[in-house]
């Protein structure tokens, strides 16, 4: 997410208070609460515990339980802090919600004297910064305890599981919270820390709980209306008032008809209507909060906001503590409201809704009240301007859209995408698949007889087109689409410069494709006009450029020029907080790897981290997998790295397709492992002829398999037969010419193998690369540097670098007749048959038959074919 340096600011400008608050944003109660001790001492009990959880249904007051259990504490216990957070769509994902903790726990500080370092949440939350929050709770010197209402609002589950994260890491922290429902996996990870709960019944309103409630409004109930109303009502303190309130002119009627939510909402929406300023309430009831600024906005009028007091008189609504005025309708009444409005009406105010969130900056917000709104202007604007955003929205939510029904959809290319990007992570295939054909057609239809001049908006829907089917793997569509978009680029007619300020989100958009596709040529030429921007950088995107850039150069094997480009951007200033941030990934990835080639482990983990972050939702996860497994070969060994690689590309099932090349990239990893590990033959399965001419990078791991089983012939042809590939970066080329040059060696071809070597190794040192020597056999990089000028300097990489591989040999070195009769020992033909098909005698066939035998360590024929087949020979 991107967030102003205004926002930052606020942030750190929160004004102290007189004297410490020992409750921030604890809701005022209704004149008509009443304490009821038996669900107090309850409470009181269960928050205990590190985890506490108050399960109800709405109406079952909830959040006045614990409005008077926080009121109550703080009389009982004068060094407690308490917190309180309403979950609302102002701070129901990461960052606004642990702005809005942050925000508190400095109010607190402020109070007390104290000078706390400014938490400044920034991009996606990080671990770095949810330790800073516990560091912050421990710096308050008193027991914390966090209350969250309305839990249940949460739409991104990072925000429970920092949560999680946060309390059992803090000593003087615990969590209450009030919700109407809540996962169970996450209960089952908070149980062995600690964990109580509350539940419905706990909440139920006794005959006694009426009586007093009856008594606190003024209305003369006998015993046997109370009793009734009780058993009726099941104790539903919501429906109890609700009753309460008929019987307030003495009628003393029966609860007929009620026993329905929804007869309970006609029922507060008809006695509020009879109200002055019930327009009011119907305007404000399109947001879960408001504030009169907004209400003026939506255009209530101000005289009228008296009616909030009423509202607020009846249970029915409350206002928050906090540096703004904030009021929060109760949900039963909000949904009476709305249900009350008229489509036109709703459809005006969700449209005054967007423009008020856009004017704010919130375009993924506004962009989903344009859609209430069916303003497909607004929404198509919003949709060019914050796509991505918008996507990892529909990441957390894809009901958002897939639970739409809008003609506009079907007209609008963008919107129609976006729609089947939801569909696709709901599940959805096969509509994902008919919509993502339709905004082909309705893209191609809106380009009919002007091709040659695309407008802006044909280069915007191409773009997020491209972009879309990435983000959800059709990978068959992708360059197509891509290389459609660039063509269209060229041609834009843009006499206004419109697409001027979208040039960074393209490059760096388009980069990303050809990264995903194995370009990195390409996609450092796309990126040459960005990293060094004519008008500066402004923003954290505009960062991107120079750091993917910098990926590239490291990932492509060129680390110096790598670590020149990484220096240049430190030496320019990177922005504040930019590490944890989504847009610095690349540039840690770089890093991690330039921290591998110089062995550096322990730095190159610590680089990883910065990345792990954004692991849930990063599509660049793949490169994030490769690092990983690489540090944990060199720590702790290839088993341990084949269990890594599993466990992580376990995590990612039921999660979008990758690209072809980003499959070939682990398929690599795993054969290297493989190797490593003596299981050659599967390490060739994995990298078969077929696939090392699409996937060229796949002809390392293929030409070192052959190489160890002691076939140089077939290493050598491997090597030969990509040579030419465009898709190599510099690193695969060196390292294949390296495993040529062990290969030509083998094969007593001295002069050209020397030679090979030679070129080879002066193009590592120069791009600064170690890792190469490490895959070629140790024993034939020695043999080379009795000629080599550098040789001190490779063999001081050898010296540092642990021998990864198995020898060649050790998988037997047969010559090139033992590998063609242990191919006929593999058949059921007779050895008379194979020394006929052979043109030798049978004794020549069992004598070469026995030397097989030999270099396998086996003792018969069954026993050879199954090694041969174990070690990869055959």
């Amino acid at each position: 997410m991107n967030h102003d340096s205004d926002d930052v600011d606020e942030l750190n400008r929160r004004p102290s208070l007189p004297a410490v608050s020992a409750s921030i944003s604890v809701p005022r109660l209704s004149r008509l609460a009443i304490e009821r001790d038996a669900p107090l001492i309850r409470l009181d009990r269960a928050s205990s515990d590190t985890f506490c959880v108050v399960h109800a249904p709405a109406g079952y007051g909830k959040t006045t339980l614990l409005a008077q259990w926080a009121r109550r504490r703080r009389r009982d216990a004068d060094s407690e802090i308490i917190l309180w957070v309403t979950i609302d769509s102002s701070c129901n994902t990461r960052m606004p919600f642990w702005r809005h903790v942050t925000s508190l726990v400095r109010d607190v500080a402020q109070a007390s004297g104290a000078a706390p370092a400014a938490i400044v949440p920034d991009g996606d939350i990080s671990t770095s910064l949810v330790r800073l929050i516990g560091r912050s709770f421990e710096e308050l010197d008193a027991p914390v305890v966090l209350i969250v209402d309305a839990w249940e609002n949460i739409s991104d589950p990072s925000v429970s599981e920092d949560l999680l994260r946060v309390v059992r890491n803090t000593e003087n922290l615990s969590l209450v919270i009030a919700t109407r429902s809540i996962d169970a996996e996450w209960l089952t990870t908070a149980a062995p820390h600690g964990l109580s709960m509350l539940k419905r019944e706990d909440l139920e309103f006794s005959v006694e709980d009426y009586a007093a409630l009856a008594k606190r409004a003024g209305v003369p109930l006998d015993a046997r209306e109370i009793r009734t109303a009780v058993e009726t009502t099941g104790g539903w303190p919501f429906a109890l008032r609700m009753m309460l309130d008929e019987s307030r002119d003495h009628l003393h009627a029966e609860l007929d008809g009620l026993t329905s939510l929804e007869a309970l909402r006609e029922r507060l929406v008809d006695e509020f209507s009879r109200t002055a300023g019930f327009e009011y309430l119907l305007v404000t009831s399109i947001v879960e909060s408001f504030t009169f600024e907004l209400a003026a906005w939506l255009g209530a009028d101000s005289d009228d906001s008296h009616i909030l007091d009423v509202v607020e008189s009846r249970g029915l609504g409350a206002w928050e503590a906090g540096a703004l005025s904030v009021f929060r309708l109760q949900p039963v009444l909000r949904e009476g409201l709305l249900a009350r409005l008229g489509h036109d009406e709703s459809r005006r105010l969700y449209r005054r809704l967007a423009q008020w969130q856009e004017q704010k900056g919130r375009l993924t917000q506004a962009f989903f009240s344009a859609l209430d709104a069916e303003d497909a202007a607004l929404a198509v604007s919003l949709a060019q301007r914050a796509f991505i955003p918008i996507t990892v929205a529909l990441n957390r939510a894809p009901e958002a859209l897939t639970s739409q029904r809008r003609s506009f959809f079907s007209r609008e290319p963008l919107l129609s995408l976006l729609n089947g990007i939801s569909h696709n992570i709901a599940g959805h295939t096969a509509r994902a698949a008919q919509l993502f054909v339709k905004t082909i057609a309705l893209s191609e239809a809106k380009l009919v007889g002007n091709f040659r001049h695309p407008t802006p908006d044909h280069v915007w829907v191409q773009a997020a087109l491209t972009a879309g089917l990435r983000l959800v793997g059709r990978y068959e569509l992708v360059e197509p689409a891509y290389r459609r978009f660039r063509r269209m680029l060229q041609r834009v007619d843009d006499p206004h410069g419109i697409l001027q300020s979208a040039e960074t989100v393209f490059a760096t958009s388009s980069a990303m494709t050809l990264i995903f596709l194995g370009r990195l040529d390409e996609a450092q030429h796309v990126l040459r006009g960005e990293t060094h921007p004519r008008g500066g950088r402004n923003s954290r995107h505009d960062y991107s450029p120079p750091c993917i850039s910098a990926y590239i150069e490291a990932a492509d094997g060129e680390i110096a020029l790598a670590q020149s480009s990484i220096a240049s951007l430190e030496d320019e200033g990177l922005p504040r907080h930019f590490d944890a941030s989504f847009y610095s990934v690349p540039l840690h990835l770089a890093r991690a790897l330039i921290m591998l080639e110089h062995g550096l482990f322990d730095d190159a983990e610590s680089e990883l981290q910065h990345c792990m972050l954004h692991w849930k939702t990063i599509e660049m996860w793949p490169l994030l997998v490769e690092v990983s497994v690489h540090i944990a070969w060199q720590r702790q060994g290839h088993l341990h790295a084949l269990t890594v690689l599993n466990s992580m590309i376990a995590e990612k099932n039921g999660h979008p397709p990758i690209s072809p090349e980003m499959t070939a990239l682990l398929d690599e990893l795993r054969a290297m492992l493989l190797i490593a590990k003596g299981s050659l033959a599967p390490a060739l399965a994995l990298t078969s002829a077929r696939r090392c001419r699409t996937h060229p990078r796949l002809a390392v791991s293929r030409a070192l398999a052959h190489l160890i089983g002691g076939q140089p012939d077939r290493a050598l042809a491997t090597a030969n037969s990509v040579s030419d590939a465009q898709r190599l970066t510099q690193r695969q080329r060196i390292t294949l010419k390296l495993l040529a040059a062990s290969a030509h060696l083998r094969l007593e071809d001295i002069d050209v193998a020397e030679r090979g070597f030679g070129d080879a190794a002066d193009r590592a040192l120069s791009a600064g690369l170690r890792s190469p020597f490490s895959i070629m056999p140790r024993s034939d990089v020695r043999a080379f540097l009795h000629r080599y000028a550098r040789a001190d300097e490779i063999q001081a990489i050898l010296d540092e670098s642990p021998e990864l591989f198995p020898r060649p040999g050790t998988s037997a070195n047969l010559t090139g007749r033992e590998h063609v009769v242990l191919r006929h020992l593999a058949t059921e033909a007779t050895l008379t048959e194979i020394s006929g098909a052979l043109s030798v005698s049978v004794n020549t066939v069992k004598t070469q038959a026995r030397a097989v035998y030999r270099k396998l360590g086996v003792a018969n024929r069954g026993e050879a074919v199954r090694e041969a087949n174990h070690r990869g020979i055959l």
